[in-house]
């Protein structure tokens, strides 16, 4: 009996028995995969765009405690809050 690599499904569910002849729906999972990591990046590039308008509000904020603290001006809040 010829050995091959099981699937990600066969490695699941296990191997079936097929009758002789019988060809398998879901033998090529190529365009599945593609799929997957397609998905995958989709969901990563929502995540960081979502992120960045966040980030980019507390660096802006970090910037003016620097500036603030060069010129010798008083601190605000949220550079009170960071010093602490």
């Amino acid at each position: 009996m010829k050995r091959t690599m099981m699937n990600r499904r066969e490695m699941l569910f296990g191997r079936r028995a097929r009758p002789h002849g019988v060809q398998s729906l879901g033998g090529d999972e190529r365009g599945a995969t593609a799929v997957e990591y397609g998905l995958i990046g989709g969901i990563m590039a929502v995540a960081l765009i979502s992120s960045l308008p966040l980030v980019a509000k507390r660096n802006r904020q970090n910037y003016r405690c620097v500036k603030r603290a060069m010129k010798g001006k008083k601190q605000n809040k949220f550079c009170k809050k960071r010093n602490a």
